[in-house]
Order: structure tokens, then sequence, then C-alpha cells
């Protein structure tokens, strides 16, 4: 008997003749990979499910290999081909995702805030580069690396928003006093960013859109090392930096 699920499409590899294997990020299973047969012909119904970026509820037969036997799309996010910058960050939040080898829950977490940020990159004024860094807030503390802005990790001391500093070895926060010279040291903007995403999500992300452009390129930097330092995965956005 087939399971529906409600997934993104993270990468599509041909296999076989005319199949191609399928690696999905769902809200039910976490991440899987289906074989999708004979998508590569012309006549295939299944053919436009079959691409990265795809939106979809999928039927998936599970008895000896994970069958894709039907798909019903939400959204494609074709316009994210459409600009350099989106696709870029859009391409990049596929890649980290499909390169993290962890649990089922924890992948399955990552599913909402995988599709907030591509719509908001898709369909919002707001620069993609602040859904980029909402994006890896997300999956910072979804892998249980989420930065703590209240109290200094060393100290134990109530941080203050002018004197706060990471360290990207670890994402631990850290005071004036605890401060070591390889620590970066947060804005009051960029910690009130975190803390707003942290707290409650999305839904005051456009309160932060004024955000300066140095400091979310900075910011992202800072996560993207982060992130680097704790899973050994590159972030590939060199590009959108000057």
């Amino acid at each position: 008997m087939d399971k529906v699920i409600n997934g993104i499409v993270l990468n599509a590899k041909d296999y076989k003749d005319n199949d191609k294997l399928l690696t999905i990020l769902s809200k039910e299973e976490g991440k899987i990979i289906a074989v999708c047969r004979g998508v590569k012909k012309p006549s295939s119904k299944l053919k436009p499910y079959a691409c990265p970026f795809c939106f979809a509820e999928f039927s998936i037969n599970y008895k000896n290999q994970n069958i894709v036997t039907g798909a019903s799309a939400y959204d494609t996010f074709y316009s994210v081909s459409k600009n350099m910058e989106n696709y870029i960050i859009a391409t990049a939040i596929l890649d980290i995702i499909n390169k993290t080898n962890e649990q089922t829950y924890i992948m399955s977490s990552l599913f909402i805030p995988t599709v907030q940020t591509l719509k908001g990159i898709c369909y919002e004024s707001v620069t993609p580069k602040l859904y980029l860094c909402y994006f890896l807030i997300c999956y910072l503390d979804n892998l249980g690396y989420g930065f703590n802005l209240n109290e200094c990790f060393n100290c134990n001391k109530k941080l203050q928003l002018e004197n706060t500093y990471i360290n990207v070895y670890d994402g631990s926060c850290s005071c004036e006093n605890c401060n070591e010279h390889h620590y970066i040291k947060l804005t009051i903007s960029q910690i009130d960013f975190i803390k707003s995403i942290q707290n409650a999500g999305i839904e005051n992300f456009v309160k932060h859109s004024d955000m300066s452009i140095q400091d979310i390129d900075n910011l992202l930097k800072i996560l993207g090392n982060t992130i680097y330092c704790i899973t050994n995965i590159k972030l590939r956005i060199q590009n959108l930096f000057k």
C-alpha cells in the first residue's frame, strides 16, 4: 500500500536507462531516497515532479524499494531560476540538507523552515540573503547548536547586547571579559534578528528587513563558518560576496 508524504525534491540523479533517484525532504519521513521509474521518457506523467525544488504530495510504495507512484505539486519554485542570487541561495539550502546526515526527526523538523525560506525567496521583496540567515539559524537550532544569546558560555553571566561574541568553532556565545581573539562580535541588529527567529520563527521577520547589507553579509559568514566547523559542510554561497 502506498504512503502519501509531503516533500521537497533536494536532488534528482539519473538511474538506469529511464529512471531517476530522487532525494526528498519530507515532513513525515525526514530525508528519503526514492526511485522515479520511467521518468526520462517524454510520455512520463511524473516528469515535472522529478526536479529539484519541486514541492509536492508524493505517493511512495515502500514494499521492496521506495518507488514514486504518483505526485501532485504544490509549487515548483520555478522563479528561483530567473535570478542568479536567488538561485545560488536556494541551491545552497538544498545542498546543505542533502549533505546532512541526521536522525529522521531532525530532518523532518527542517521541512517547514525550508518551505518558508523558498517561498520567501520566490515571492517576497525582502533580500533573499536574510531568508538564508533565517534558514541557517533554524538549521543550527534543530541540530542542537543554536546560539544562546542570554548568558555567557564561560562565566554564565547575562550577556549585554553591545558586548556579545560568537565562537564560530562551536557556536558558543561569550561576554567581553571571556572573549578570545578568534571570537566575532555581533551587532545589536544581528542579535535582535537571531533572538526574533529563535522566539517567534518567521512571524516577526519583516520587522528586521531593514538590517544593513553589511550586517546581513557578516551574519551569513558567521553562520556559514559555524556550520562548517560543526558539520564539515561548506555553504556554497561564495559568489554572493564581493
